[in-house]
């Protein structure tokens, strides 16, 4: 089994970043064998799955951790399905970096996958504030005021994102600046937008108080990726919190470490 790659990370500077623009990238984390091999775990999934749609408008349930949305297909709990994965999802300076933006007492919320293809259409501008969608806070006319990092979405590439396979789009964001949106979410560029066409293996870290979009994809491979979000002690539980990791049992210290428990 490949081993995730262990080379230097600076934790200083990524948690830095993340507090002052919002993100940060850990540009070739995994190893190629290693993205190869949860790569081909993650098709055999989706085949056990009956291979359902990739995209739709309306959220359809198939299962309790799969769901069919705008993002895609998405499938919480990794760790159930995969906990072979569970010694090598992880990487120790990732997860330094992580704590010191949020905080020594941080957890794991979710960790799942994603498969997309050219069916989805522009993913508009959008946030995560305490774990909501900007929806909510749009219908309401009103933004929460959040003064310090409390949720972070580590989202893990394993296709590249040339600019044929659906870039992220970040709009940078100091932590404690007002959340509305700056520009329509609609547009497919905003002023001062930063386009990230990332290689596979590449984890950009987001915290949920910035607005990011992903263009439309042309090519005809499928666009997978991981998910895991973290949050600070004193974060507010959102509405996509696993359960099922209070009580995961794992051998690997570095998960134990971030794992919530009842």
């Amino acid at each position: 089994m490949a081993l995730r790659y262990t080379g230097p990370v600076d934790p200083t500077k990524h948690a830095q970043e993340i507090l002052d623009q919002g993100f940060t990238v850990f540009e070739n984390a995994y190893d190629e064998t290693w993205v190869d091999e949860v790569r081909r775990d993650i098709l055999a999934d989706y085949e056990a799955l009956g291979r359902p749609p990739l995209w739709t408008r309306d959220s359809e349930q198939l299962a309790e951790d799969v769901v069919i949305c705008m993002a895609g297909l998405t499938v919480h709990g990794l760790l159930p399905r995969m906990p072979e994965r569970a010694s090598t999802l992880l990487e120790p300076g990732i997860v330094e970096s992580l704590r010191r933006a949020l905080g020594e007492d941080m957890i794991m919320e979710v960790a799942g996958w994603v498969i997309s293809d050219k069916r989805r259409p522009f993913f508009n501008w959008h946030l995560h504030a305490n774990g909501l969608d900007d929806s909510y806070y749009l219908k309401r006319g009103y933004w929460p005021k959040i003064d310090s990092c409390q949720r972070i979405m580590a989202l893990l590439y394993l296709d590249d994102l040339e600019p044929e396979h659906g870039p992220l789009l970040v709009h940078p964001h100091k932590i404690g600046e007002p959340l509305d949106p700056p520009y329509d979410p609609d547009l497919e560029s905003w002023e001062g937008m930063v386009e990230l066409n990332v290689k596979r293996g590449t984890l950009v870290a987001v915290d949920q108080c910035t607005w990011h979009a992903v263009r439309r994809q042309l090519d005809d491979e499928p666009r997978i990726w991981i998910g895991c979000t973290f949050c600070s002690a004193e974060a507010p539980r959102c509405g996509w919190f696993d359960e099922r990791l209070t009580t995961y049992e794992t051998s690997d210290p570095l998960l134990r470490s971030v794992l919530p428990r009842a």
